[in-house]
């Protein structure tokens, strides 16, 4: 999902196009803070989707930490809080997530 951005401008992250792609990426937050796995982030935001019980709580195949970094780059390029506050909600998310063994 995330291959295609990995090499793009730190000026392209302040693009219309990144900042939809930002946003999509909001939309699908859940409540913990955390993102769906294998999702098609780039074509439109959340509307309704029906997921498995776990959707939106997963760091399997990239969720959580893609959309972090993808938020960060926007965040560092635009500076809308709405980024920011996004990506600090992921954080805390793994925080809470992190087992006292260290997994």
């Amino acid at each position: 999902m995330w291959f295609p951005y990995a090499k793009k401008s730190e000026q392209w992250y302040g693009s219309w196009e990144s900042v939809a792609i930002a946003d999509n990426i909001i939309s699908y937050q859940s409540e913990f803070g955390g993102w769906p796995k294998n999702m098609g982030w780039t074509n439109h935001g959340y509307q309704g989707e029906k997921f498995t019980k776990n959707w939106g709580n997963t760091i399997d195949n990239g969720s959580t930490y893609e959309p972090m970094d993808f938020l960060g780059h926007v965040y560092h390029a635009t500076e809308k809080d709405r980024f920011k506050d996004s990506f600090l909600r992921g954080l805390n998310f793994l925080f809470e997530a992190q087992h006292a063994s260290g997994g």
